[in-house]
């Protein structure tokens, strides 16, 4: 996925007088997405001053409404269930993806990919802080635990 165009900071550096040459030049940005910017500003007469008190992501939602689309049309992965299942014998975030993928074509729905359920899952497991603890008896087993 691309990067997202830092709307408020051009928005804020063109009430200031910068020219676009200026704001992509500076700020290290490509001029097409200045430019487009700039004129997405002038066709809905969209000052600084309008969305000053926004968030970045707020911005980037008013003058983009279209880019995101995609991720409201996705079936979410309910992963408090898939951290549950992984915690039964034989059960892999792939196989869990599988069964997810295969429930959204029977409700005709959209599912993410593999890449997207496991970025998703990990991004769960930090927020809800989670952990998988593993009893054995000291010196029995040796495990080795390779993941960054």
């Amino acid at each position: 996925m691309a990067r997202k165009i830092a709307v408020k900071l051009i928005m804020e550096l063109r009430s200031q007088g910068l020219s676009q040459r200026a704001i992509a030049k500076s700020r290290h940005m490509s001029l097409s997405s200045v430019n487009e910017v700039f004129r997405i500003a002038k066709e809905r007469s969209i000052l600084y001053e309008d969305i000053a008190e926004l968030s970045s992501n707020e911005t980037y939602d008013l003058f983009f409404p279209e880019k995101h689309v995609e991720e409201k049309i996705l079936q979410q992965p309910n992963y408090e269930y898939v951290h549950n299942e992984l915690t039964k014998v034989g059960v892999t975030l792939k196989l869990l993806w599988n069964e997810y993928k295969d429930k959204c074509l029977s409700e005709d729905k959209f599912s993410v990919g593999y890449s997207k359920f496991c970025k998703g899952y990990r991004n769960y497991v930090n927020k809800m802080k989670l952990t998988n603890h593993l009893t054995h008896k000291p010196g029995v087993i040796t495990e080795v635990d390779w993941a960054k």
